[in-house]
């Protein structure tokens, strides 16, 4: 667990790819309510826009399998998130509301990988 937190939903069921990042905002009473649902580690790496190129250390497309902590990437169920949706800091500014509202559109066994960062 980090200090922010992007999701990152995949592009389709059983492809590893996600060209969105959504950026949750929030607190530690959130960041722990987050840390207890169900979370599994991602079975291969991501392909994402959080990848370091290597010579230039600027961020490109890529594969990523771990945060900048060195921890291997999980991920969640929209309807494990979906849990969250009334608690105060899911509510309580514009961005966190959107990422809510983009959740409830999505299928609820939907996968969500947690970018801690």
């Amino acid at each position: 667990m980090g200090v922010e937190l992007r999701l990152l939903p995949v592009i389709q069921k059983n492809v590893w790819l996600s060209h969105e990042m959504w950026t949750v905002v929030g607190e530690y009473e959130f960041w722990k309510a987050i840390d207890s649902i169900p979370q599994q580690p991602i079975t291969e790496p991501i392909g994402c826009f959080l990848a370091q190129d290597k010579k230039t250390g600027e961020t490109t497309y890529g594969n990523v399998e771990t945060d900048p902590y060195g921890s291997r990437l999980k991920y969640t169920t929209v309807s494990d998130l979906l849990t969250l949706k009334d608690h105060k800091v899911a509510q309580d500014n514009w961005r966190n509301r959107a990422v809510w509202a983009a959740l409830q559109q999505m299928p609820p066994e939907w996968i969500i990988v947690l970018y801690w960062h």
